[in-house]
């Protein structure tokens, strides 16, 4: 018994260190790179993705009538009439569909 005493003692932080805090270096260590990648992510990913979803909100929010646009799926068509949510396209000589106003992709000509 006296010699696992002995072995606890001797395993003791030496110095006056307190054990909590060598565990918090301990956990900071550990945590780091883990800490990193969340970083170099959100740089990489994150924040561009972010900023081109600003630019297609602005985009909608700018849309006339007249103005030539591509939908999602590829349908390219001038605008006709604009709502709240919707946009009505004339994908052809008197042909029109009603879509989601979300679902415009890319500005081609504005009027």
């Amino acid at each position: 018994m006296h010699m696992i005493a002995s072995q606890a003692l001797a395993m003791a932080p030496q110095g006056g260190q307190n054990v909590a805090d060598s565990s918090m270096y301990s956990i900071f260590y550990n945590l780091f790179p883990f800490i990193m990648v969340l970083f170099i992510l959100w740089i990489s990913v994150f924040r561009p993705q972010k900023q081109k979803l600003k630019a297609h909100q602005a985009m909608l929010e700018a849309l006339a009538k007249g103005d030539v646009v591509k939908t999602d799926s590829g349908i390219h068509g001038s605008i006709q009439k604009l709502s709240e949510d919707s946009v009505t396209l004339e994908i052809a000589p008197k042909i029109s569909v009603v879509i989601d106003r979300a679902r415009i992709g890319e500005l081609v000509k504005s009027k």
